[in-house]
């Protein structure tokens, strides 16, 4: 189908548009991932670009942003090798900061948001596709990037939104 790697918004309403043609009989039963994500918005949500309030399936590179926030460090982006950082598994500063993840989880909660797992394995999934079959991952233990077959049952799936 073909995602974007850095806006998650797009790639919800790409797939709402793929549901949206009847032709291919689809649902978002279809889509379990991007289901949990939708029935969190109201009836209709169009997923326009630049939409606040919507909650929405987080791209490959916003997963990474997350990942610095929830560390305390600015925005940055690693990829696969081959890349312009070929081999760069990992953020340039490396580690996790267990100090800066307890913060980030207690201002979660205060908001009303369910605190970030942060275990050695807990991959959080992209709404970013790897190919055909896959779907780009991060382990938020130590921010490594991965792939995972969709349909995949034991990765954690986390909704964001623009407020």
């Amino acid at each position: 189908m073909g995602t974007n790697a850095v806006d998650g918004l797009a790639n919800m309403k790409r797939i709402a548009d793929y549901i949206a043609d009847a032709s291919n009989g689809k649902t978002w039963l279809s889509f379990p991932a991007f289901k949990w994500v939708h029935d969190k918005n109201a009836s209709g949500t169009t997923y326009a670009a630049g939409t606040n309030g919507v909650w929405y399936l987080p791209s490959f590179g916003e997963i990474q942003h997350l990942h610095c926030a929830f560390n305390g460090k600015p925005a940055e982006t690693w990829t696969f090798p081959g890349s312009d950082r070929p081999g760069q598994y990992y953020p340039s500063w490396g580690g996790n900061d267990a100090a800066a993840n307890a913060a980030f989880n207690d201002r979660l909660t205060v908001a009303g948001g369910t605190a970030l797992k942060q275990g050695p394995s807990n991959n959080y999934l992209s709404s970013s596709e790897s190919g055909f079959q896959l779907i780009s991952t991060m382990l938020f233990y130590n921010g490594a990037i991965g792939v995972a077959y969709k349909g995949t049952g034991f990765i954690y799936t986390r909704a964001i939104r623009f407020f």
